[in-house]
């Protein structure tokens, strides 16, 4: 007996099935959440709560995860320029003049 790939819900749909060789996807179902999103979404899904409650503050931690990350990109460049205005001071050739 072949073995069948897939779940009952799909073939319940008629939808085929395929050997995913190529990673994450979109046009075939997006990706394997990793366990930390797992764990999360098994956790989320014991309670209710008001969807549009959920929006507004999911999206204000997003928006506050992306707010440190621009910030310590910022301060990485600009740590990066304060090393090589450094470098540059010195009369190293290449460097423009002063």
């Amino acid at each position: 007996m072949a073995h069948e790939i897939g779940s009952d819900v799909y073939r319940k749909l008629g939808v085929t099935p395929v050997i995913n060789a190529a990673g994450s996807t979109t046009s075939w179902g997006g990706s394997t959440p990793s366990q930390t999103v797992r764990r999360a979404m098994d956790d989320a899904e014991k309670s209710w709560v008001e969807m549009g409650e959920l929006l507004k503050k999911s999206g204000a931690r997003i928006a506050e995860l992306f707010r440190r990350r621009r910030e310590t990109r910022e301060a990485y460049e600009w740590h990066v320029g304060r090393a090589s205005i450094s470098y540059c001071s010195s009369s190293s050739p290449g460097c423009p003049p002063a």
